[in-house]
């Protein structure tokens, strides 16, 4: 990268900010998987960003590693609980859990959900989403 004589940073400087950049890139803001799933004392908690009103259902439809959340894309939209109800309906064919088994923690009214599967257990819930979302999650 060339640098202007008249440039406020030299070139070291430069080097240096996008050195830590880079650095501050990889260690803290890109999460792993199993930062979207936590355990509780009744099942396990997932971290969900909600699609509503998309074009197709997709359940587990991607991680996102910047917020580390499973994304979902549902056809309902967010009107009167019925993305909400969508995304349980979905969950629990998904997880192969009972629909009473899945609640909504925190989001109600928010694209960003915590959502609990009562009974269920960390290994197994990281397993289905990563075969869902290929290994590559």
């Amino acid at each position: 990268m060339e640098i202007p004589q008249d440039s406020v940073y030299t070139k070291t400087q430069t080097y240096r900010r996008v050195s830590f950049l880079f650095i501050y890139h990889k260690d803290c803001s890109v999460k792993r998987l199993n930062e979207a799933v936590e355990g509780h004392p009744d099942g396990v908690l997932i971290h969900i960003d909600v699609a509503p009103a998309s074009s197709q259902v997709e359940v587990p439809a991607s991680f996102n590693v910047w917020r580390g959340s499973i994304e979902v894309k549902l056809t309902e939209k967010a009107d009167r609980g019925r993305a909400n109800r969508q995304l349980i309906q979905e969950l629990a064919k998904a997880f192969e859990v009972s629909q009473k088994d899945i609640e909504i923690m925190r989001g109600h009214k928010s694209q960003r959900k915590v959502v609990l599967i009562r009974g269920a257990d960390v290994e197994s819930i990281i397993a289905i989403l990563k075969r869902s979302l290929g290994d590559g999650a």
